[in-house]
């Protein structure tokens, strides 16, 4: 028997009870979700449909499908409990390798027996089993040739869950482009954590941070609280999510609860994106900030570093103010280009060009720290703003940023940086 998988599907759980089963892992198509496991004598498949299916023929064919997919979960079995995952649940990994692995083996099957459509729960169920001595997989895989980071990404890619998120990021750290591409579905609403945080980000998206600054939406700051009063557990990925999406939207007074709970969550998180801003983060400028009964929309930045949802913010082209600032920059006026480029994002909006400007300004007067909020955000708008990986480099360098190399080498390798900053940073002494 020759195999090959091409579909794109969705995890589901669903429990069933047999004496001595272990090695439980789940699947799920468009037609059925399938629960494959093992004792020590048989394998076995609880096959559940998922739509209604009316008509002994039409019935009599979905069965025929099904079997065939049972069969051929058995034989992907198999082969993915021989791959070395130190991970743990290592099955929430089997849905993504059945589809993109692309698994080709030959297996010798000497009986497959499966009974009638039953019912269970009111839904149409079957089962299927086999002894072990009966399916044998013949060894013509090279099990290396496996990228299961690879095979997670199209899942995710494909779901935009935060549950496959969450698989894929317990795997291994990605690059810092690919943190922010996946951060970026779920905090502009493209990729679904629950269906009142999809809500909750469909009110007035561009102005959330204003607004809950300046109490101008009751209902919006309404629905984050009732959020955070919802308790929600994700995995750290999806907590630190959330935090951004309710630190730009909850009333002043709730902020620095969020904002603590962002913290806790970032310092858990591998990767160049998550320790970089929790870094920028530890780093902070905390005493210049008023109150958030007083500040602006460039004074919560500045104070609290990566804590927002770029999509909540007023996201522009730049206008007179930043033209002002350049001007003011090239005669090395920085206190004044600080002052033009703080009415710029407070009166016209927050533009990536704007942001990197602030922090290049900050780190002529010697103020890495305060520079690193802006620099990160605007990273997080537009990675390949001019001028923006050289000034980054310098300001994580000077502020004693172990990880430097990883973020050098990423622009270097990774990203359409400019002339200038590409000689910032191969200038770093490393």
């Amino acid at each position: 028997m020759k195999k090959k998988i091409f579909n794109t599907l969705i995890i589901c759980f669903f429990c069933f009870s047999h004496c001595n089963i272990y090695g439980q892992v789940y699947y799920e198509n468009s037609e059925a979700s399938f629960v494959v496991s093992e004792d020590n004598h048989s394998y076995y498949v609880k096959c559940r449909l998922t739509k209604n299916i009316q008509g002994s023929r039409t019935l009599q064919l979905a069965l025929n499908r099904i079997r065939l997919k049972a069969v051929d979960l058995v034989g992907n079995y198999i082969v993915f409990k021989q791959l070395k995952l130190d991970l743990q649940p290592k099955n929430d990994f089997f849905e993504a390798f059945v589809n993109y692995s692309n698994l080709n083996y030959n297996a010798d099957i000497e009986s497959f027996s499966g009974k009638h459509w039953k019912t269970c729960d009111n839904t149409r169920c079957v089962d299927f089993e086999c002894n072990k001595d009966d399916y044998i997989v013949s060894d013509n895989f090279v099990l290396e040739h496996f990228d299961m980071k690879e095979m997670l990404l199209l899942d995710f890619r494909r779901k935009k869950t935060i549950r496959s998120a969450c698989v894929l990021l317990e795997l291994e750290p990605l690059n810092l482009g690919q943190y922010i591409e996946i951060e970026r579905l779920f905090i502009r609403g493209n990729a679904q954590i629950n269906e009142s945080i999809s809500d909750l980000l469909k009110i007035n998206p561009n102005y959330q941070l204003e607004n809950s600054l300046f109490g101008n939406d009751s209902v919006m700051e309404l629905i984050a609280e009732n959020i955070q009063k919802e308790n929600n557990i994700f995995c750290d990925f999806g907590m630190i999510v959330l935090s951004k999406i309710l630190f730009t939207s909850i009333n002043n007074d709730k902020k620095d609860i969020v904002y603590s709970n962002y913290l806790n969550y970032i310092s858990r998180l591998d990767g160049d994106w998550y320790k970089m801003q929790s870094f920028a983060a530890i780093n902070r400028d905390k005493l210049s900030f008023p109150s958030f009964n007083e500040a602006t929309v460039f004074d919560v930045i500045e104070a609290y570093p990566s804590a927002l949802n770029i999509y909540g913010l007023n996201l522009v082209s730049v206008g007179q103010n930043y033209q002002l600032a350049i001007e003011a920059f090239s005669d090395s006026n920085f206190d004044t280009a600080v002052e033009l480029l703080r009415n710029e994002i407070d009166l016209n909006g927050v533009s990536s060009e704007a942001l990197n400007l602030v922090g290049a300004c900050y780190y002529q007067l010697d103020k890495p720290a305060k520079a690193l909020p802006f620099l990160i955000l605007a990273l997080n708008i537009n990675i390949e703003t001019t001028y923006l990986a050289g000034n980054l480099c310098l300001c994580l360098k000077s502020l004693g940023y172990n990880d430097i190399n990883e973020i050098s080498e990423y622009f270097l390798n990774s990203v359409n940086v400019d002339v200038w900053s590409e000689q910032q940073i191969r200038g770093i002494d490393k």
